[in-house]
Formats: C-alpha cells, sequence, structure tokens
C-alpha cells in the first residue's frame, strides 16, 4: 500500500508501524551500512518556517487524527483482504469477489481522501511564505537523496 506521503513528510509519522529497534554498536558488521538519519518533520523547522505555537499545535491535532484514522483504515483493508483470500480459498463466485475487491477499493480511496483532506488542513495554517519556505525546503530534500 503506498504511504501517506504528506503526513510522513510533515511528521515522521509511521501509522502503525512502531520504530525498528536500533542495532547495538556491538551487533553491526562490517557488511551493513549505517542506519538512514530520521527525516526531519516540518516541526523540526518550526523556528525557520516562523510557525506559531498556535500553528504547530493545530498541525499536529490533524497529524494525530490521521494517524489514528490510518491505523483503523489499514486494519479494516487487512481484515477485507483477509476476506477476499477466504473467498479465493473457497471458489467463490466472481460477483461475491468483484464486491470484495470493490469494498477493499472503497476503503483504499477513503485513506487516501483523509490524507489529502488533512494535508490541505496542514497546508492551510501556514501563510504564503510559510508554504513556500516549507515547499523549497522539501524539494532541497529531495536533491540531497
Amino acid at each position: 500500500m503506498k504511504p501517506i506521503v504528506l503526513a510522513l513528510a510533515l511528521s515522521g509519522l509511521c501509522f502503525a508501524q512502531s520504530p525498528a529497534p536500533a542495532a547495538s554498536p556491538t551487533a553491526a558488521t562490517p557488511t551493513q551500512a549505517p542506519a538512514a538519519a530520521p527525516a526531519r518533520t516540518i516541526f523540526d523547522y518550526q523556528a525557520e518556517l516562523g510557525l506559531s505555537d498556535k500553528q504547530v499545535s493545530l498541525m499536529k491535532t490533524e497529524l494525530a487524527n490521521l494517524n489514528s484514522a490510518v491505523k483503523q483504515s489499514q486494519e479494516q483493508i487487512r481484515t477485507l483482504e483477509q476476506e477476499y483470500a477466504a473467498l479465493l480459498q473457497q471458489n467463490a463466485a466472481v460477483p461475491a469477489c468483484k464486491s470484495k475487491l470493490q469494498q477493499i477499493a472503497n476503503a483504499t480511496v477513503a485513506m487516501r481522501l483523509n490524507d489529502l483532506q488533512t494535508s490541505r488542513r496542514i497546508t492551510g495554517v501556514m501563510t504564503p511564505a510559510q508554504l513556500k519556505k516549507w515547499r523549497d525546503i522539501q524539494a532541497e530534500q529531495r536533491t540531497k537523496k
């Protein structure tokens, strides 16, 4: 499933996933690449962007709500996928499979639409100058990769 890009870029939230435990320094072998530095989020640029405490609070609230909704949506989609797999296992009729696939598609669209609406609400609390600066920072970070 495609990650919720803006939410991750803005908050560093990772849906229902927990961060991987850090490897101990003694566990590393010479062939292992060092872990990548965590991505910086919009909150790391609060001073540079001139974000007010109120703006940050609104953004954090929106992202927390999105994170919760994404977790619920992912669980719903996992359940629907399991039900679809069971239908296939039972050699169910095509209309029943089609209906389950439509439910999966609808749940996915709803989740992505929620992400889009949240990203618009978040960027809506920024001034045009802040938004331009944030987009410039994002573009610069993408060219570094």
